[in-house]
Formats: structure tokens, C-alpha cells, sequence
């Protein structure tokens, strides 16, 4: 982004040696020079989720030696937490215990809908349609509830939702903004998100995920159905088939699982708590190489 690059350019000229990590999962065009808005390729050091990155990377990195694969710090959690119950879940946010959760996690917005094309540049009557499309598929459903986690940076406001759930008569909703990823998805049965990192975190917990790009322009943008690992859900009414598909199949869920498990080989490079370690480890080293030099 340009005020992180000013910075990276007054360090350089402070012969400050440069370090970053990307803050979520990239796909693989965004690690490319040239069609990327968020790969650091001007610091000195990159740190990455994978040796798959790395191999994308290098061709457009000078020294191989400045790309780090460390696996990402936050899935650190993912290895060393405890799994939280359903029931304690459901306690919390009071929905009734023999209902399956479904989870679905909005991206963050600009204040201008359209300008960010990671976004997909869809306008607000685009989202109310999703938003009715998805309350209605859930509706369809007997003994679900749907939970909507909010991004830190949610364009829309609370209101806005229950007014079209409340067109919709959709009651079987809650709309959180506090709540760790990590806890909503050790309790919930499917997944749904569009641009979203929680679709990678969902499948090193197993849990089954659907890519919502009904009514946008974007298709899979962060790559997440590569290896069959997440159902797509593309035009009015995929939705709903699909949610009945992971909620009434075993034999997709266990497809999902195996796929997903695939994605993971390529693009997580170790589950082993250590990631934070890794990174500390890549910062400690610069510090020694700088006073060496």
C-alpha cells in the first residue's frame, strides 16, 4: 500500500533493514509483480505462509534469500487452543443446542463500495440481494441458525441487516462482532464467506466452506475451491442447494475434508504452533546481520 511503501523507502535511506508480513492469505495472482496491491515486494525481508508462495515469488524477487517461510503467526492458536464446546457456544449467544450454526463472515468495506477491486466492486442493492438470498436459503432449513461475524471494519451497520432479515422473516439470526474466529468455527457446521482468510482457517478445522459470489463480480478471487476444497455458490439459488448439500451428505462432507487436506499441503507450510517462533527468529537474525555489517 502506498504510505506503507513511503515508509519502507525513508527507512532504506535510514539503512533500516525492512521486514513484512502479509496480514491474511493472498492468492496466487496478488503474489505477482505488477498485478499486486499487497505483496511487499520492496522490503528487504518478506515473511510467508508457504513454500508454495516462495516458489511464486522468487521469479519476481531478486534473492531468494529475502523470502522467509515461517506459516502465519495466527494460526499459531489453531495448534496449541483448546477446542471450545457447541454447547458452551450456544450458551453464549443464546441459540438452542440442537440447532447446527451456520457461520458466515463479511469482508471489511470502504466507505465507497465500488472503488477497491479486491472488494469486487458490488453496490449496496448487490448486498441486500445476498443478504436475502442467504436468509432465505437458511430459512429453507429445518433446525439451523445462522451467525453473521461482523469484519472489524464492517461498512454496514447492524440495522441494516435485521431490517432485511426482519423483510426476509428470518428470526433464526445473531450478529456478533466480539467473538474469536476460532471459537465460532470449532461450533459451527458449515461456513460461508467470499473474501475472507477464516476460509483457510475453517479448513485446518475441518469445517466445510461455501464461497458466496452470487450477485458479484468476483470469482473464488482468493482461490479457496482450488483441489474442490470449498463449494461455490455462483448464481441465485446455488446457495441453498449447497447448504443442503454439506448439511444432508455425508459423503460430501468427507470429499470436502480430503480436499481440503490438499489445499493445506500446498499452502500451510507447518500446524505446529511455531509460526510466531519462526518469526522471531527471522527478526532476531536481521538484527544480528545489520550489527555484522
Amino acid at each position: 500500500l502506498p504510505f506503507e511503501r513511503s515508509i519502507v523507502k525513508v527507512t532504506h535511506k535510514l539503512r533500516i533493514p525492512t521486514l513484512a508480513m502479509i496480514d491474511g492469505y493472498l492468492p496466487e495472482k496478488q503474489i505477482k509483480k505488477g498485478t499486486s496491491r499487497y505483496f511487499p515486494f520492496h522490503t528487504d525481508k518478506i515473511i510467508l505462509f508457504s513454500n508454495h508462495q516462495k516458489k511464486i515469488a522468487v521469479k519476481d524477487k531478486n534473492s531468494e534469500n529475502s523470502l522467509i517461510v515461517t506459516g502465519y503467526p495466527p494460526f499459531d492458536e489453531y495448534f496449541k487452543s483448546k477446542k471450545i464446546s457447541k454447547e458452551e457456544i450456544c450458551r453464549k449467544l443464546n441459540i438452542l443446542n440442537n440447532k447446527s450454526i451456520i457461520l458466515y463472515t463479511t469482508e471489511g468495506h470502504s466507505k465507497n463500495l465500488t472503488e477497491s477491486a479486491i472488494l469486487g466492486a458490488i453496490t449496496e442493492k448487490n448486498y441486500q440481494k445476498r443478504y436475502l438470498e442467504m436468509f432465505n436459503a437458511v430459512k429453507s432449513i429445518n433446525n439451523i441458525h445462522l451467525v453473521i461475524k461482523q469484519h472489524p471494519s464492517a461498512y454496514f451497520e447492524e440495522s441494516f441487516i435485521k431490517e432485511l432479515a426482519d423483510k426476509a422473516k428470518f428470526k433464526d439470526l445473531t450478529i456478533i462482532k466480539d467473538m474469536k474466529i476460532f471459537d465460532l468455527l470449532c461450533s459451527s457446521s458449515v461456513l460461508i464467506t467470499r473474501l475472507s482468510t477464516t476460509a483457510f482457517e475453517a479448513f485446518i478445522l475441518k469445517v466445510p466452506v461455501i464461497i458466496y459470489d452470487t450477485y458479484t463480480n468476483t470469482h473464488d478471487y482468493f482461490g479457496f475451491t482450488e483441489f474442490d476444497a470449498a463449494l461455490h455458490a455462483t448464481k441465485k439459488g446455488d446457495l441453498k442447494i449447497l447448504l443442503k448439500d454439506i448439511l444432508e451428505n455425508e459423503s460430501i462432507r468427507k470429499t470436502l475434508k480430503r480436499n481440503m487436506n490438499k489445499f493445506l499441503a500446498q499452502n500451510h507450510y507447518k500446524n505446529d504452533g511455531k509460526a510466531s517462533k519462526r518469526v522471531a527468529e527471522a527478526i532476531e537474525n536481521m538484527i544480528k546481520d545489520k550489527k555484522l555489517n
